[in-house]
């Protein structure tokens, strides 16, 4: 369960039979929406397809993501329709190759601010940064809160200052390789 930090007025939960639930704790007689985050599908056990976990991402307005014991993570955009409560759509997945997930959470750091990890069954994480995927990145540019903005734009010059400066570091994709994350 978690809380939108950017709608305070929303709280979404994680179910076992797949659902992911939203709700206003105002009026919370009905949820605002419903839906079917893993599982539900032609899957011979869609229907045993827990969502394991739900998260917003704090420096992003409207993206949250959601992990299954199918071993995928998925993103969603809560304010596709614009403002109001509406249905999430989903813009992306990705099987994550670590099992089934059991934990995800998105990265505290202002400067990764799509970058989202996840712990599964065969006992190692899995690190994805969301916004390699072209529709995340387009989608979601405009609505990074300024102090992520801020850190990227830091570490984007401490990075091409270390290249100039012949300090240069491995770049993310290498220190993946190298720790086994992905």
């Amino acid at each position: 369960i978690c809380w939108d930090p950017h709608s305070p007025e929303r709280v979404v939960g994680s179910c076992e039979d797949g659902t992911v639930l939203c709700y206003d704790p105002r009026a919370p007689e009905q949820p605002l929406w419903s839906i079917q985050a893993h599982g539900g599908s032609a899957r011979a056990n869609a229907s045993s397809c827990a969502c394991s976990s739900v998260a917003f991402a704090p420096f992003v307005r409207g993206l949250f993501a959601t992990s299954g014991t199918d071993g995928k993570v998925k993103l969603w955009d809560a304010e596709a329709a614009g403002a109001g409560p509406q249905q999430p759509v989903c813009i992306g997945e990705r099987a994550l190759g670590v099992g089934e997930l059991f934990a995800m959470q998105w990265n505290a750091d202002p400067a990764t601010p799509f970058t989202v990890a996840a712990a599964g069954s065969k006992s190692t994480v899995a690190i994805w940064e969301t916004d390699e995927k072209l529709e995340v990145a387009q989608r979601f540019s405009g609505r990074v809160k300024p102090e992520a903005q801020a850190a990227v734009a830091a570490e984007t010059q401490r990075q091409q200052s270390m290249i100039q400066g012949g300090g240069a570091k491995p770049g993310k994709a290498a220190l993946r390789k190298a720790t086994g994350y992905r």
